[in-house]
């Protein structure tokens, strides 16, 4: 039985109220695949419960606007131009080497409910011991920034945390702290709202503390899948996270532990591929061959992310639509090439001081998939006509 199978199951068989329940997913990936176990477990037409990812659901619940780290970057470095004493603090470029690692800081701080008083104390004094013994005559002048930067941690915390809270908004990590410190925000639309996180593994102590609350509430459900391959071995990573979530849920038995992976018969078959880009090809020809049903029920794990771009560009039109669950840089998008194009545009013509357009950037701009989508048939025509001209007359 699948995962989504077991949930569903689970649903049924304790008879949750689907108006009231909210399933918690890790990602969006489940959902389609939750719905359709939903339907074979009932069998019969239903309105599904509402299922939504945790950051989304946290973001939800939260009463401020949530900032993307841009912008908290951004609001960072405000608080830097206030504090700044020297000509250094003020160039961007050198903030930007520790702005983004301490944002991070901040949030992991947040979503492991630290005490940011006594996190940075002992930083500090950590720090000041490890350069004692090379006396402060003896520090470089970057060695002693770098004292001095770790003392000023707790008034960046307290002064980026009061800005953005004069602004009505935080970050992340500060949302997940407000839901665990105020539990009763879950049931501000729906006083009898029932929550079921189903999937996860590796979680941070806020999580696990929203979880553990509503549970010994009942109002919370736990689902956790494993095989016994990670969970009994001790020397594999993977089953240390499910060993500490049982261990931080007080949970004797994780529901739905199976013992799948040396089991059941496995059929590998191994491609050899010349090129990276020719096993997207191989997965696209593999993917033409099977029938409908077969590629709802198969997933494409790649080794390589960089490869997500050539392998949509491969896959086959009947597929329709893909469910992609991994992070695509927008530098490997078309939008990245059409902007890096608008200026190559302007710079040529800065170049060679000219309002005209250098003809091989004319020519990308037209094939550009962006420009390629929205062109009737008819000037695309037009287009191939003039390329024509162009090449031959040079």
């Amino acid at each position: 039985m699948h995962f989504t199978d077991q949930i569903a199951t689970y649903i049924k068989d304790r008879a949750l109220n689907l108006q009231h329940l909210t399933i918690v997913l890790p990602s969006e990936r489940a959902k389609k695949y939750i719905a359709n176990s939903l339907y074979k477990a009932y069998q019969k037409p239903l309105i599904a419960p509402k299922m939504i990812t945790i950051d989304r659901w946290v973001r939800e619940l939260s009463e401020k606007v949530i900032i993307d780290k841009t912008r908290a970057l951004i609001r960072l470095f405000e608080i830097q131009l206030d504090k700044a004493e020297k000509n250094i603090d003020y160039s961007f470029d050198e903030f930007i080497t520790w702005g983004n690692m301490l944002l991070s800081d901040f949030d992991e701080l947040d979503r492991y409910l630290l005490n940011s008083k006594e996190l940075f104390g002992n930083l500090a004094d950590i720090k000041e011991i490890e350069n004692w013994s090379f006396g402060a005559e003896n520090l470089s002048e970057g060695q002693k920034r770098f004292i001095e930067f770790w003392d000023r941690l707790p008034g960046y915390y307290t002064a980026l945390n009061e800005k953005l809270a004069s602004e009505n908004s935080h970050y992340m990590g500060k949302a997940y702290r407000f839901v665990c410190e105020n539990l009763d925000c879950v049931f501000k639309e729906d006083k009898e709202a029932h929550f079921l996180f189903a999937g996860f593994n590796a979680l941070s102590p806020a999580e696990t503390s929203i979880m553990k609350q509503l549970n010994k509430m009942g109002r919370g459900h736990i689902l956790i899948n494993a095989d016994k391959f990670y969970l009994e071995s001790e020397s594999h990573e993977a089953g240390r996270f499910l060993r500490d979530l049982k261990h931080q849920l007080d949970d004797k038995k994780l529901a739905y532990v199976e013992d799948v992976l040396t089991k059941e018969p496995k059929e590998i078959e191994i491609i050899e591929c010349a090129q990276f880009t020719g096993q997207v090809k191989v997965a696209g020809t593999i993917l033409d061959q099977m029938d409908e049903s077969t590629i709802q029920n198969t997933l494409v794990l790649l080794a390589d992310e960089s490869l997500i771009v050539p392998l949509l560009k491969t896959l086959p039109h009947k597929i329709g639509k893909a469910n992609i669950t991994l992070g695509l840089p927008l530098k490997n998008t078309s939008l990245r090439s059409w902007v890096d194009l608008i200026f190559s545009i302007q710079e040529n013509k800065r170049r060679f001081k000219s309002e005209g357009m250098y003809f091989q950037d004319l020519q990308k701009v037209w094939n550009h998939p962006f420009i390629s989508a929205i062109l009737p048939q008819k000037e695309k025509e037009i287009i191939i006509q003039k390329e024509q001209e162009i090449i031959s007359n040079k």
